[in-house]
Formats: C-alpha cells, sequence, structure tokens
C-alpha cells in the first residue's frame, strides 16, 4: 500500500510558531524535523541542529537547539507526523510540543493513568500536557511523568513539576488544534509568566 503523500503545514499559537509534515517514514524523521525547524526560524539551510541528553550527555538524542539562532525549539513524532515548534528566545523561556496519534487503541488510557501516577484512565489530552511540559524542561521522559501536576490558574492549565531535588517549576500548557489525526499539547515557560503565576488552585482531577 502506498504511503501517504508527504505535505508541510504550519500554524501559530502566541509567540510560537508550528509547522508539521504527514507522510514522514522512520528514516526521514530527524532530517525532516531540522529542516522544518529550519524553515521556521529562518536559518540557514546548512544551521546545525544540536541535540542534549540530560540522561546520558549524548548529542544523538534529546532535547533540540538550532545553532546560532535566538530561538527555542522543540520536536515530536507521532506515527508518520512530524511536528515542531519555534519560538524567539526573546519571547519564550522555554517550550516543549508533544503529538501522539489519536486513533482509538494506540495508547491505553488505564496505563496511561499508571504512568502518570493517577487513578482509572487518562487521556492523550493529559498525557501531552505532562509530556510537553517535559520536554519544555529540557528532561523529557528522563524525569518520571508522575513529578507532574496539572493545576487551573485563571482559565489557564498550568504543569507543575516537582523534581525530587530542587524548586517547583511551572508552565503554561494548551491544546494545540488542526493537526489532523493527532493530538498534540504545547507547553511554554517565559519570564512574564514566571512572575504571573505566583499562586496556584486545586490540581484538576486525578
Amino acid at each position: 500500500m502506498a504511503s501517504a503523500p508527504e505535505r508541510d503545514a504550519h500554524l501559530r499559537v502566541g509567540p510560537v510558531a508550528i509547522a508539521w509534515r504527514t507522510g514522514t517514514d522512520r528514516a526521514a524523521r530527524r532530517p525532516t524535523a531540522e529542516r522544518l525547524l529550519r524553515r521556521l526560524a529562518g536559518a540557514g539551510a546548512t544551521a546545525d541542529v544540536t541535540r542534549d541528553c540530560p540522561r546520558c550527555g549524548e548529542g544523538d538524542h534529546g532535547a533540540p537547539r538550532l545553532v546560532g539562532a535566538p530561538v527555542r525549539c522543540s520536536i515530536s513524532h507521532a506515527g508518520d507526523v512530524t511536528v515542531v515548534a519555534v519560538a524567539p528566545s526573546g519571547r519564550c523561556g522555554a517550550i516543549g510540543i508533544d503529538a501522539e496519534l489519536s486513533t482509538p487503541g494506540v495508547r491505553d488510557p488505564a496505563g496511561l493513568a499508571r504512568a502518570l501516577g493517577t487513578t482509572g484512565s487518562a487521556d492523550l489530552a493529559r498525557w501531552t500536557r505532562v509530556e510537553a511540559a517535559l520536554k519544555a524542561r529540557g528532561s523529557g521522559l528522563a524525569l518520571d511523568p508522575r513529578c507532574v501536576r496539572l493545576h487551573r490558574r485563571l482559565g489557564r492549565t498550568l504543569a507543575l513539576v516537582t523534581p525530587p531535588e530542587g524548586a517547583v517549576e511551572r508552565f503554561v500548557v494548551r491544546a494545540v488544534h488542526g493537526i489532523p489525526g493527532c493530538t498534540v499539547s504545547l507547553a511554554i515557560a517565559s519570564s512574564v509568566e514566571r512572575r504571573q503565576l505566583l499562586a496556584v488552585q486545586p490540581p484538576l482531577e486525578q
């Protein structure tokens, strides 16, 4: 069966530009993501994209960085869909994006709940918000997702990340609509938001 045709598309969420491509096979994931990052950032075709894994220190995986460009960036893959996000570093202290296929049965709700440390079941929206926040802080799933709690504050959803050692880190998280076949969430941290988020309301139902 022929694979779906490749196609680029993009949208904007506040200061964050998001682009995605469908029909990407596994071998093309990395070069596709790097090309999309360069395009969104206005960087040259040969600008280096480096990675830094906080767990092992290797540079072939981990949080991406576009060398020489004053931007924050993040990458996610879901099936044959590659999604990237880019924002000016002057407006965002950090960003993270996570995408999961919305196809029923791909993810077990009970399994997601166990991974998140919640009772009952959890949906993809909750999972992607948590993982987006972990990506924004630079650790990804190297930090246990159970260290993240979601709260509501002034009509926004906050992800509060409490590592075993260190202070609570706060991220604004929101859904990203319009990427076909995927549930996508974006996490943003900035100095402005940190000043505004001095208090939190009770957590969402766990």
